[in-house]
């Protein structure tokens, strides 16, 4: 327990807390209150909270520079307090999954706290309200938002956002209703994109993918993900030597209507590291003339590609040095073919089974 750390605590500059792992309840919030010089605090998965145990810690603690109070029931008084208390230290707020939270509250939150980069809002019951005023009042200071699965933002709001946030760096919008209006307005205003998350963005088609992939705002581009697309094909990768993003490193096409054409074109991208293509079916020959020009490859997601097989996935290994972790989970790579490579390359992990029914990645 915190107030088991006698001499240390008072100098504490960061906590995190979780009750899932450390069977901590709204009680503990009674020594946090004491940790006057902390800087980062985190609350996290506590649905017992009460609004009275954090403001003692939001008054006793004016020196906060990032909260994460995710899957809380804080409310908009909470807030509220946090603008008054933090409105000249709070840099980052993580309020994913809080229900109770609405408009208001964040835009007090984003109003007074003139400092505010980095907000998530994943799974937030909000509007195009709360996207208006982060375009309209944080603006170029605000450079990560992640709005994931927020159901009620619309294109319009997605647009007022891009539009005043000129130099987000981080955009998480999977499953969201971003369309190509949106994405036109990223592409004309945003500078400095670094990494972008449309998983399951349903309105996202080739031709809207190719005008941002070929405008200014990718040009530091590092991470894009855009699995589950359902209206992206091979041709939004037919000119894909005429991307403008020579940074990127981590791509995601899982569960896309793609063929051995995407895969040759994506040889094109000589920067990545990282690729995920669960369930993309590929032919084998298709699959060897890739890895065959990437051997700087890291990571590679692999899982549920019919043609993955011993052999195929012997081949791969071996060709990529560098490789460090593979996932073959729904493949026909056997474990046994799967320990023996772990064992030749100590640093290599393989994915060979499902664990406690997870599913094959994360969305």
């Amino acid at each position: 327990m915190i107030s088991e750390i006698p001499g240390m605590t008072e100098r504490l500059e960061g906590l995190f807390l979780n009750s899932m792992q450390n069977g901590l309840d709204g009680e503990c919030l009674v020594h946090v209150a004491r940790l006057s010089n902390l800087r980062r605090l985190g609350i996290a998965e506590m649905s017992d909270l009460e609004d009275d145990a954090v403001m003692q810690v939001l008054e006793r603690c004016p020196l906060l520079e990032a909260v994460n109070f995710s899957e809380t029931d804080i409310t908009d008084e909470i807030l509220r307090v946090m603008s008054e208390r933090l409105s000249s230290t709070l840099q980052t707020a993580a309020l994913n999954r809080c229900k109770n939270i609405t408009d208001v509250g964040v835009r007090l939150l984003v109003e007074r706290c003139r400092n505010l980069q980095r907000l998530g809002l994943n799974w937030c019951q909000l509007t195009d309200k709360t996207l208006q005023v982060l375009g309209q009042v944080a603006g170029p200071k605000l450079l990560s938002i992640s709005v994931a699965r927020c159901a009620m933002m619309t294109p319009t709001g997605f647009s007022a956002l891009f539009h005043g946030c000129t130099d987000l760096e981080l955009v998480d919008a999977k499953s969201s209703n971003v369309d190509p209006q949106a994405l036109t307005m990223l592409a004309a205003y945003v500078k400095n994109i670094k990494h972008l998350a449309l998983s399951e963005c349903h309105l996202l088609t080739d031709s809207t993918l190719f005008q941002l992939m070929t405008s200014r705002a990718v040009k530091k581009l590092q991470y894009l993900d855009i699995s589950l697309c359902m209206h992206i094909s091979d041709r939004a990768f037919g000119s894909i030597g005429a991307w403008r993003c020579p940074a990127l490193q981590y791509l995601n096409l899982s569960c896309l209507e793609v063929t051995d054409a995407t895969l040759d074109a994506l040889l094109h991208v000589t920067s990545l590291v990282s690729l995920d293509l669960v369930s993309c079916q590929f032919s084998k020959t298709a699959i060897m003339r890739f890895f065959a020009n990437k051997p700087a490859l890291c990571r590679a997601h692999l899982s549920d590609i019919d043609c993955l097989d011993d052999e195929l996935f012997e081949w791969i290994v071996n060709r990529c040095k560098q490789l460090s972790w593979c996932s073959v989970v729904g493949t026909s790579v056997t474990e046994e073919r799967a320990m023996r490579k772990m064992e030749e390359r100590d640093w290599l992990v393989v994915d060979y089974e499902l664990i406690d029914e997870q599913v094959h990645f994360a969305m």
